[in-house]
């Protein structure tokens, strides 16, 4: 129950019930315990919090440079994830890209519908983006407008309506004999590859080692259904022996969210195939395999 919600009347009512239903030195310890909650909220309702945002005319990359580092902060603070609020650093880099045509035109006040239709149409002509992830970019900008209502920045009568249309794209699967051909690659096959290229073309060629270590967290992955985000932390203590096979039993770095009422978790087993690239790492890294970095590059 949030308390800092009720009323005079309801107020008593809960204390009441509280003194009816529990013995007595509790429920004066709990008492002063939401008094000093319900104190602590009127002084905080009692701060003056100047607001910067009278002015008109505000520059759009002033405000958002300086609102953008707050909208973040309230973002972390409610639990969402960095990767979550970085997309917002990007759509600040396109906003200034844009402007950079024509200083001085973005103004929050007055980003109307043709404003908003040239920046989609600098998105699409001058950026060649997918519609996808324009559609993406409309969303933070959307989420970054309705944060900036709340925080009292003036948006012009007729603010554009911004909308996000997501066209589904085809599925590609591979097929089994796919995956075993992945699989089948060897250093033997892999030199050769190497030996029939030019001695231009072998330049920032990864080595034997590298390409195994992928070719071994991409089957692992086919076989697991993991992500590469989950595939990359997991370890031996996400692992339970089992009768035939052991499981994996882990709670999905994408099923955690501030929104989830009830944290999921997977169980999937170690067949044959993963369970045998398992035994070739085992005991030599933190993690069950060494998963690439996604910002690997090759030397």
């Amino acid at each position: 129950m949030d308390v800092t919600q009720l009323t005079s009347e309801q107020y008593q009512a809960f204390e009441k019930s509280l003194r009816l239903t529990h013995e007595h030195d509790h429920v004066e310890s709990l008492l002063a315990n939401t008094q000093t909650l319900l104190e602590g909220v009127e002084e905080l309702l009692a701060i003056q919090v100047p607001c910067l945002h009278d002015k008109p005319g505000l520059d759009f990359f002033a405000e958002y440079k300086l609102s953008i580092t707050g909208f973040m902060a309230d973002g972390i603070q409610m639990g969402k994830k960095e990767g979550t609020m970085r997309p917002y650093r990007a759509l600040l880099l396109h906003l200034t890209n844009f402007e950079n045509f024509e200083p001085g035109r973005l103004k929050i006040e007055a980003y109307t519908a043709p404003m908003h239709q040239e920046f989609l149409r600098y998105l699409i002509s001058m950026r060649d983006y997918h519609p996808n992830y324009i559609s993406g970019i409309c969303k933070n900008l959307t989420a970054y407008f309705n944060w900036c209502i709340r925080q009292g920045y003036k948006l012009h009568k007729e603010h554009a309506k911004i909308s996000q249309k997501y066209i589904e794209p085809p599925r590609c699967v591979l097929t089994m004999d796919e995956v075993i051909q992945i699989m089948s690659v060897n250093v033997s096959k892999y030199n050769e590859y190497i030996r029939s290229l030019s001695v231009e073309n072998r330049l920032g060629v990864p080595s034997w080692k590298t390409v195994e270590r992928s070719r071994d967290s991409f089957a692992f992955a086919c076989f697991t259904r993991l992500r590469y985000c989950d595939l990359f932390r997991l370890a031996e203590n996400h692992i339970l022996a089992g009768k035939e096979y052991d499981i994996i039993i882990l709670h999905p770095t994408k099923a955690v969210t501030t929104r989830s009422i009830k944290i999921k978790k997977v169980v999937i087993p170690i067949t044959e195939i993963p369970q045998t690239i398992r035994e070739k790492y085992k005991g030599k890294h933190s993690t069950i395999l060494p998963v690439p970095a996604a910002t690997y590059r090759y030397l």
